[in-house]
């Protein structure tokens, strides 16, 4: 929609231009053209060819800071790895952010003591979450044996 268009039907309530199928400034859709601004399924986690997942830029202004961009991720990965980040006492600032909801990848922005790097940061973050995420897969597979067992014993 152009905002002259969705400002013209606003004023007119022209109502049957707005519910046509005919599209704006006579533009009639066809099949394959989607009408919602949102991507494709797909392209949320399909990694395009040449882009790298996971790129660092240097902060040209703080020392031991920089900024991680990763490709094809949202805040569910963004905030488990800020989380992780604060709890370690040589990261001074971390912080993360999706520039635009439409493009799925988000920005960690990191800075450290002088005797520890934003890349062994996150590194060391990602392998103390791994620990944690296998430590709980452990303790839920446990549970669902022990109820299993619980189960299987009620109905005998």
């Amino acid at each position: 929609f152009f905002f002259s268009d969705l400002l013209d039907v606003l004023h007119t309530h022209d109502h049957e231009r707005a519910l046509s199928p005919r599209g704006p400034r006579g533009i009639t859709p066809t099949s394959n053209m989607s009408m919602a601004n949102r991507p494709e399924t797909y392209e949320l986690v399909v990694l395009p060819d040449g882009v790298d997942k996971v790129t660092f830029e240097k902060d040209k202004k703080i020392e031991n800071a920089g900024k991680f961009v990763v490709e094809k991720e949202d805040h569910t990965l963004g905030n488990i790895v800020r989380m992780q980040l604060l709890e370690d006492n040589r990261v001074y600032f971390a912080g993360y952010r999706m520039p635009h909801p439409l493009d799925h990848k988000i920005d960690i922005q990191v800075q450290t003591s002088a005797d520890w790097t934003p890349a062994a940061a996150v590194i060391h973050a990602c392998e103390k979450l791994n620990d944690k995420l296998n430590r709980l897969e452990e303790k839920f597979d446990a549970e669902v044996a022990r109820k299993q067992h619980e189960m299987a014993a009620v109905n005998y």
